[in-house]
């Protein structure tokens, strides 16, 4: 049985971490025996992780490049007999690779999850340089593809776009509308809601950090309170622009209309209720809260970048518009609040592409014919 090692920084609730997990889950019961090392912490995904099946380490080392990783990864995998090695993100990459070569594993992939900073030329150099050690190099989307061919120099045939899936199982449309209020109560153990069960409801699920831009979230929502005064916001999420947000939204006079719910291992009862989905992110790869929400049948609102638009595919299942505009993200939410039945077009139209192309089921399956051309180049079965 083949040993694959993922290396990630930690199990925090993320999209990059329900991927791994994900991947992990469906691999179950294929000749992989599957192990996640986790750099830093662990978090609230190594139990699922453990519960299909895969052993998590965490090294519970602190943030940051070190040569200790390095070195507590090499011996770790000749422990562990690991033939392949899967990096995601930077830091994992940085650490993962070298100890992969020292190790003596034969095939290294990397799956980027992002643009990772081409502006930034350290970051670039670094990037170009690993994937030479890489046999492998996996974007999520056809714009980080883009920028690992454009920018990084990336050897165009190591690069296998994969996009990430989603359980179409798990997230699926709801028969009836019960409204974001009922879903909010039953979710959290909470008194029941005031709100309408059928009132307009913009929601988004997201980190709170300064790269997801929820302060243009709130700004737009803004605008559209001033002509649909009785929609609400649902913030699922945490983070630590929690505070600042919560400021902003007073300082707007909105705080009474925004449901600040914090984080949320089961979102999909909450999509159920949500007239529209957004994401107003200054950088993204391919989103899993867009891709749950499209599932749902939830039209989409977004920021035009990274794989958003890619996703959405405007205006079949959704609006983009441009990173940091408040005026054309409300404008986007108003034109979908007001029209019912091109929410519903855009809702059925995005839960058949994510279930022809998004899939967990075809996420699972590119990788696992990856892994198979990759082993049999270096003579493994």
């Amino acid at each position: 049985m083949v040993t694959v090692a993922h290396i990630v920084t930690g199990l925090q609730i993320g999209g990059l971490e329900r991927v791994v997990v994900n991947l992990v889950d469906g691999l179950a019961g294929q000749p992989y025996r599957r192990l996640v090392v986790c750099l830093e912490d662990g978090g609230p995904f190594v139990a699922e992780a453990e519960k299909s099946g895969a052993k998590v380490i965490v090294l519970g080392n602190q943030p940051g490049m070190s040569w200790r990783k390095i070195r507590q990864l090499v011996k770790l995998f000749r422990q562990e007999n690991v033939q392949i090695v899967h990096t995601h993100n930077p830091s994992p990459h940085f650490h993962g690779v070298p100890a992969g070569i020292l190790a003596g594993v034969p095939v290294r992939v990397h799956t980027k999850h992002g643009r990772n900073y081409p502006g930034n030329r350290k970051r670039v150099l670094l990037n170009r340089a690993l994937s030479w050690l890489t046999n492998a190099i996996v974007p999520v989307s056809d714009n980080a593809s883009d920028v690992a061919l454009r920018i990084e120099k990336v050897n165009s045939l190591k690069l296998h776009r994969i996009w990430n899936g989603v359980d179409t199982a798990l997230y699926k449309p709801q028969a009836t509308d019960s409204g974001i209020g009922t879903r909010v109560s039953e979710s959290f153990n909470s008194p029941p809601s005031v709100h309408s069960p059928r009132q307009l409801t913009i929601g988004t699920v997201a980190r709170l950090s300064p790269e997801k831009d929820q302060q243009t979230m709130l700004k737009a929502f803004r605008l559209v309170v001033d002509q649909l005064p009785n929609t609400r916001l649902a913030v699922v999420g945490d983070g630590p622009c929690r505070e600042d947000l919560r400021n902003e939204a007073n300082r707007l006079g909105i705080a009474g209309q925004v449901d600040f719910l914090g984080a949320c291992n089961d979102v999909a009862p909450l999509l159920h209720g949500m007239s529209v989905f957004t994401l107003s992110s200054s950088t993204e790869g391919i989103s899993m809260t867009i891709l749950e929400a499209m599932a749902c049948e939830v039209p989409i609102v977004a920021s035009d970048v990274g794989g958003n638009r890619e996703i959405v595919q405007p205006p079949e299942c959704g609006l983009i518009v441009p990173a940091r505009d408040s005026q054309a993200l409300a404008a986007a939410y108003l034109e979908l609040l007001r029209n019912p039945a091109q929410r519903s077009q855009m809702g059925a139209a995005g839960r058949q592409r994510v279930v022809k192309h998004f899939s967990l089921q075809r996420m699972v399956a590119d990788y696992t014919r990856l892994y198979e051309e990759l082993l049999t180049r270096k003579g493994i079965s």
